[in-house]
């Protein structure tokens, strides 16, 4: 687990509840895409400029018989390809009800995403 993730788990995953494993370096043998998590600084002032912070995409890399290849960026891998095109997670919580996933998109707004009767992070890959 990333140390940082430990220090975010007030206001990102609350990781007691969610598989850990799915924020390291994942492959998904089904596509041969090989995800790795984009890391970075905190802002200014945050108190925690010398850590990393997880953003919640992923640099993709394409096997292709002989080594990975680059092949561009993305959003977690288990969400819906519909809701991949976010700039950075701002928080992610387990209610009730489901799971909330609210995300800074790229020009600055924020998108709050629901997914009703979601238990698990597997549940995100159908549309909220």
């Amino acid at each position: 687990m990333w140390y940082d993730q430990l220090v975010e788990a007030s206001e990102g995953f609350p990781f007691d509840d969610f598989d850990e494993d799915r924020f390291g370096i994942h492959y998904d043998q089904s596509t041969k895409r090989l995800y790795s998590p984009i890391m970075e600084n905190h802002e200014e002032g945050s108190g925690y400029e010398n850590c990393l912070r997880y953003t919640g995409r992923y640099t993709v890399f394409q096997f292709n018989g002989k080594e990975f290849v680059k092949a561009g960026e993305d959003g977690a891998w288990w969400l819906n390809p519909e809701l991949r095109n976010y700039k950075r997670t701002v928080s992610n919580r387990k209610t009730a009800d489901g799971i909330e996933q609210v995300d800074l998109m790229a020009d600055g707004t924020l998108r709050r995403t629901f997914w009703k009767g979601a238990k698990t992070l597997d549940d995100l890959r159908y549309r909220p």
